[in-house]
């Protein structure tokens, strides 16, 4: 439904002979549509960042090739997807299996916040930990390999799982 809206809508859209803004239109249509049909609260950029500028001029205002340049798309994407979220996934299982071997008190909230953010200082975890605990907290999970330190920094540095 999502890539065939997209087919439609370039194939009706009158652009004064440009396609400056079109095919990005067609696109977030697309992400759009496939949003709604899935039940998601905010589409994703699936079809509009996997396309590039070369394939959408080359389909030109043809709806069966935005048909298939969208579909082979968000085919891609979605495969993409799935790869990072099993990424995440195993990350986030080896956390939790490393948090139990942690002896720090208050640890629940502060692997509540290393779950939902990307990448976390250890002053994030001061609420639920010291600032001390949570650089002890953050130094134990990235030696037993439940995160990983982003920066490469030795100072002000910032963990992800």
């Amino acid at each position: 439904m999502a890539v065939g809206a997209a087919a439609v809508w370039m194939g009706q859209a009158d652009g004064g002979g440009e396609m400056q803004g079109l095919p990005l239109l067609a696109l977030a249509l697309a992400d759009l549509a496939l949003a709604r049909t899935a039940g998601w609260t905010a589409p994703v950029p699936l079809a509009l960042l996997a396309v590039s500028w070369a394939e959408a001029r080359a389909a030109g205002r043809d709806p069966a090739a935005w048909l298939s340049l969208c579909s082979r798309c968000l085919a891609g994407a979605g495969v993409l997807a799935l790869t990072l979220f099993s990424t995440v996934h195993a990350a986030a299982e080896r956390l939790l299996a490393v948090a139990p071997s942690v002896r720090i008190r208050g640890i629940a909230p502060a692997l509540t916040v290393l779950l939902e953010e990307e990448a976390v200082i250890p002053r994030q975890l001061q609420p639920a930990l010291s600032d001390r605990a949570g650089r002890r907290l953050v130094d134990q999970l990235t030696a037993q390999g439940a995160l990983r330190e982003l920066t490469g920094r030795a100072a002000f540095r910032i963990y992800g799982l």
